[in-house]
């Protein structure tokens, strides 16, 4: 019997939600019959006027998008839209207080919300950064102006190619980003002398960091994990933090990937004369010793130091040219000759690090075009810089191995997954 009376009210519950709670005819989706009766509808107690001015005000605002022209003033920016002088005189002084109003570029994009009727100034965004934008807001009568961070999705992605003509077409092709095409460069050139041991058949990838910000904008990271396959031989490098601040790149096996000597002075150069005790000067037209290795680059070409050291000579040395002497330790020394100048705070006594700029490709001395005519001594003696010996890094202490070995294999997987 309750089951019958159940089934009754069931069948006119139905019968009035579709024709409606007001007497109306309303027709209803499947979909719809379902959600209403599982979450009945509540009656909007509000009036029908209420209801309209809340509709009306979603139009009362006008948004405007413009952008910084070249000439542009932040007056003159805004006083293409705000009519009121005093709006635009307030809104700029607010500006004033959080930014340099000479540092908003051409092209810099704003944001300017309206009262519809009167035109009066409610809101204005700028975007000073894709990190960064200034917000300007009128709330109970004044205005309020902040410096907001824009937030962004940290995502990895992965780049990887077979190597064709060169490893910069390539990475390129590969849309690596071009700043780490030079990481990984920096990274290997302890193991690879990118200038003249890559081939065609070599192959590297790539998991690297990227920001996305909502506009679609893109801030590239740093590399968590690389491998380079060159000439057959795997090289490997891993991010890896050693304590809180404190972060390097190991090898699979966890040494230090930076070794004691880069293999290159130069990055993705070649080399157009090689190391012989009998060439025939192209100036001169005399056969000479060549004891070092000519790099061919343009002028201005960044010459860097191949290990730490200290400057023991930053002048001209007669056909040498422009000359930078670099001491590493007691049983080394390498030279740097025909710069065309020389790198910031180079001098006799300098201490410089592996990497560090120490000159500029030039022409300078006895020389037919710019280029870099690099040599190595060992022991007061000059050997052929391309046989240039350096010791295993530092390896990681025993109990960090552990951990490294896991980051390791993680990255390793995620590669072999895209390759």
């Amino acid at each position: 019997m309750h089951q019958r009376i159940e089934k009754i009210v069931l069948h006119i519950f139905l019968i009035s939600i579709m024709f409606g709670f007001s007497g109306g005819p309303s027709y209803l989706s499947l979909g719809e019959l379902s959600s209403t009766i599982w979450n009945p509808p509540i009656r909007d107690t509000r009036s029908r006027a209420v209801i309209q001015d809340l509709i009306l005000s979603q139009d009362s605002i006008l948004s405007i998008s413009d952008t910084f022209r070249s000439g542009d003033t932040i007056l003159r920016a805004l006083g293409r839209h705000l009519p009121n002088r005093d709006d635009v005189t307030r809104v700029a002084n607010e500006a004033k207080k959080l930014i340099s109003l000479n540092r908003i570029g051409v092209g810099t994009r704003f944001w300017i919300d309206l009262d519809r009727s009167e035109r009066t100034f409610r809101s204005l965004r700028v975007k000073i950064s894709k990190e960064k934008e200034l917000l300007i807001n009128v709330e109970r009568g004044e205005m309020v102006a902040e410096l907001a961070t824009i937030e962004a999705i940290s995502r990895v992605r992965y780049s990887g190619s077979v190597i064709r003509d060169s490893l910069w077409n390539s990475a390129v092709s590969a849309k690596l980003p071009v700043n780490l095409i030079l990481d990984m460069a920096d990274l290997f050139g302890c193991k690879i002398d990118f200038s003249s041991d890559v081939v065609a058949g070599d192959s590297f990838n790539v998991c690297y960091s990227v920001k996305e910000y909502p506009d679609g904008e893109t801030d590239t990271g740093y590399i968590f994990a690389a491998i380079f396959n060159n000439a057959g031989k795997e090289h490997h490098a891993f991010r890896f933090e050693i304590e809180p601040g404190k972060i390097d790149y190991y090898d699979a096996d966890g040494n230090l990937v930076r070794n004691r000597f880069l293999k290159s002075p130069l990055r993705f150069r070649y080399i157009s004369s090689g190391f012989t005790n009998r060439r025939l000067h192209p100036i001169l037209n005399t056969i000479r010793p060549h004891h070092g290795i000519d790099y061919a680059a343009p002028t201005g070409t960044p010459v860097c130091s191949i290990g730490d050291g200290v400057v023991i000579y930053a002048a001209s040395l007669g056909g040498y040219g422009n000359c930078v002497k670099v001491k590493h330790g007691e049983d080394y020394v390498s030279m740097y000759n025909h710069l065309s100048r020389y790198g910031n705070g180079i001098r006799k006594g300098s201490k410089v690090q592996q990497g560090q700029i120490i000159g500029y490709v030039g022409a300078t001395g006895i020389a037919t075009g710019p280029h870099l005519d690099f040599r190595v001594m060992y022991h007061g003696s000059f050997i052929n810089p391309l046989n240039l010996k350096s010791s295993p890094g530092e390896p990681l202490p025993e109990s960090l191995k552990g951990n490294f070995f896991k980051e390791r294999d993680r990255w390793l997987s995620r590669i072999k997954e895209k390759i």
